[in-house]
């Protein structure tokens, strides 16, 4: 037993030449930068909110919530990323799972053509979107053109240019973890529930939306999460008609009002990790077995 265990840790030494001590030296580098980056600055803001002369507070919190304007604010915040984040999954899957299914050359294509629009910044596409959406822009040329108006729609500073191009930079978010999932765990299932006189829609329901949750829940949190704190697609596109917390943050930071851009800054994150945990719970619950 004890010459077996020998080989083993001779093996294992011959596996991984630097040890385990040495290994994680690598992991040092990046956890400095994410201290330095993130915890040490996320740790001023909320000190920003929550300190005051007199010790820890939440009074900014209370003045906060006080406004009615920000109130709505909190709500826009909230509706705009979770009603982005269900549609963009809602698309995301069925685009994912062709791209999963698709031959390889086909599948390159489709990878190519949704992600390539992640290399574009977010700013020309918010602009792109403005001029496709406004008076004399393509879309109000085809609607004068097939008679369904009879002068050009307002369509640019509203609710709908608003999500049109919320989906067009966040859809791609949606896709990839659903094409990851469907693509390692092949379609093995699909094809013991069609030899089994399974029916394509019993198929889809019961056996490649279950397989494929995870990585639907996974988009959704992506996504939720950007829109959640996103700038400048909502202040490009419906500006002030529809504030939401990122621009209150900014506001607040420009009139010089540091603990009022903190408290706005701590209640979006807030937001935005209670939708992503909601969110993982309900994946968590769904896979469970009953």
């Amino acid at each position: 037993m004890s010459a077996a265990a020998a080989t083993f840790g001779e093996e294992r030494r011959r596996l991984d030449p630097f040890g385990r001590a040495a290994v994680s030296l690598f992991a040092v580098p990046p956890v400095v930068f994410l201290i330095l980056a993130f915890v040490v600055p996320l740790s001023v803001v909320l000190g920003a909110a929550v300190f005051d002369g007199d010790g820890v507070s939440v009074s900014r919190y209370a003045a906060f919530f006080a406004q009615e304007g920000n109130r709505t604010m909190v709500l826009n915040t909230f509706v705009y990323g979770v009603v982005t984040a269900l549609v963009c999954a809602a698309l995301g899957f069925p685009l994912g799972y062709a791209i999963a299914r698709a031959g390889r050359r086909m599948q390159v294509t489709l990878i190519v053509l949704t992600f390539l629009p992640l290399c574009t910044s977010i700013i020309v596409k918010a602009f792109a979107i403005t001029l496709i959406l406004k008076s004399n822009g393509p879309v109000n040329s085809l609607l004068l053109m097939m008679g369904v108006v009879d002068e050009p729609v307002r369509l640019i500073f509203t609710r709908t240019a608003l999500f049109v191009g919320s989906m067009n930079a966040f859809l791609p978010f949606a896709v990839l973890p659903v094409f990851a999932v469907l693509a390692e765990r092949g379609r093995d299932l699909e094809e013991a529930a069609a030899s089994l006189g399974c029916s394509p829609a019993f198929t889809l329901f019961h056996v490649v939306i279950p397989t494929a949750f995870p990585g639907i829940v996974a988009g959704f949190s992506i996504v939720a999460a950007q829109a959640i704190s996103a700038y400048v697609v909502p202040t490009l596109l419906i500006g002030d008609r529809f504030r939401v917390l990122a621009r209150g943050a900014y506001d607040a930071y420009v009139l010089n009002d540091g603990a009022g851009a903190a408290v706005a800054a701590t209640i979006l994150l807030a937001l935005s990790l209670g939708v992503v945990a909601c969110a993982n719970r309900l994946s968590g619950r769904a896979e469970r077995p009953a």
